[in-house]
């Protein structure tokens, strides 16, 4: 990598985020040259661990606690961003690449509060960028929700931009669905608006469950959604669970996991009349997220050919169980388009990190019900 030429119109960027589930940073490497065959081409990409301390304080924070809040909320900060500038200090090293010879670091940073639809709509992506730039000597580029919001947005999802610009065709309708913490999709049809909205939980319900169980698992989730295959479907659970507003509501739309929160779970779980199997509850929770989101598909994005990404596209049980509920639909993941499932989101941020250096609008009007298409970002310079 480091012995590679690059032309005098390719830039270097840095795509970071952490996802809803706060299961790891994720830096990607992407060179951005109009004058290539590829413009956008992934380049290098890993996944760093986030310290148990650290995911600890994160996961705290997406919940209203009760003490000093606000002493933990400034530490954290700056721990967080730390910790990203760590990750991509190694990734610059095993590449034996300068800082210089990065153009910016676009950091999404942690949501850790995510609030629309009341009076006053807010996003917190909580991360210092000055911390980030100054640890790793490279400008970073970040707060890509704040104008959305800021102009009547929801702020989220932002990946249906990014998806049409690199996944849509004139020939065929197709839908994009991010499974991460939340899941997301994204509606690409010939001649029709694009669309993309939270449509409800992914793994974050599925993580937390399993987690609580499994106390020693070294991977931390229900991998292949085996787990939740060996347990029975809860039905009083499953409709208990689909029953909530969000579900039923249209679009623009977007949540997070300050909504469904283990304690929306558990209340749940409450009102069962007897205690149920710990794995009957995790096949009940993959039953949720199937339901809700064939459900979403088949009422605002229909596609015969349906592609996935984040870290549910691995999980096959889902995938397998969203394939019976839509029998007439593909089901394949974003490899099947050229990128690979689990780089999507990072590389979506470096090229929002690129528009932002170019100074193009990005639009998102049919996604979030912003007003307008913006610029999104705002720059912190490394000196």
């Amino acid at each position: 990598m480091a012995n590679q030429h690059h032309s005098e119109t390719a830039h270097l960027y840095l795509g970071v985020l952490s996802g809803t589930s706060i299961d790891g940073i994720d830096v990607a490497l992407v060179s951005f040259d109009p004058d290539a065959a590829m413009p956008i081409q992934l380049l290098s990409a890993q996944t760093y661990p986030v310290p148990s301390t650290l995911k600890r304080k994160l996961t705290q924070l997406c919940v209203p606690q009760i003490g000093d809040e606000i002493t933990a909320l400034g530490t954290t900060h700056r721990e967080f961003s730390l910790c990203t500038a760590n990750a991509i200090n190694k990734l610059l090293a095993s590449l034996r690449l300068a800082p210089t010879a990065i153009k910016a670091i676009a950091f999404h940073g942690q949501t850790i509060r995510h609030h629309p639809d009341i009076e006053t709509p807010f996003t917190w992506q909580l991360g210092c960028p000055d911390t980030l730039a100054v640890a790793t000597s490279i400008p970073v580029i970040s707060g890509f929700r704040d104008k959305d919001i800021a102009l009547g947005g929801q702020g989220a999802p932002l990946a249906p931009a990014f998806h049409e610009a690199v996944f849509s065709v004139p020939e065929e309708a197709r839908a994009v669905v991010n499974l991460g913490g939340i899941a997301n999709i994204t509606w690409l049809a010939p001649n029709k608006p694009t669309i993309g909205f939270d449509c409800g939980p992914a793994s974050t319900l599925l993580d937390y469950w399993y987690q609580k169980h499994h106390h020693n698992s070294p991977l931390g989730y229900d991998a292949n959604g085996a787990w939740a295959t060996s347990g029975q479907l809860i039905p009083t659970l499953v409709e208990a669970c689909l029953q909530d507003p969000y579900f039923a509501k249209k679009p623009p739309k977007s949540t997070g996991r300050e909504y469904f929160t283990p304690a929306w779970l558990e209340g749940k779980l409450e009102a069962l009349n007897l205690p149920p199997k710990p794995e009957d509850v995790q096949a009940s929770l993959l039953e949720v997220t199937a339901v809700s989101l064939t459900r979403a598909l088949h009422r605002f994005a229909p596609a015969k050919k349906v592609f996935c990404c984040g870290g549910g596209a691995h999980n096959q049980a889902l995938i397998a169980r969203c394939a019976a509920i839509m029998p007439d639909s593909e089901w394949s993941s974003t490899a099947s388009l050229g990128i690979a499932p689990d780089w999507v989101e990072a590389i979506l941020f470096a090229w929002l990190g690129w528009r932002y250096e170019q100074g193009l609008p990005t639009d998102l009007t049919t996604v979030t019900g912003a007003s307008r298409a913006a610029v999104l970002g705002r720059y912190t310079p490394a000196n």
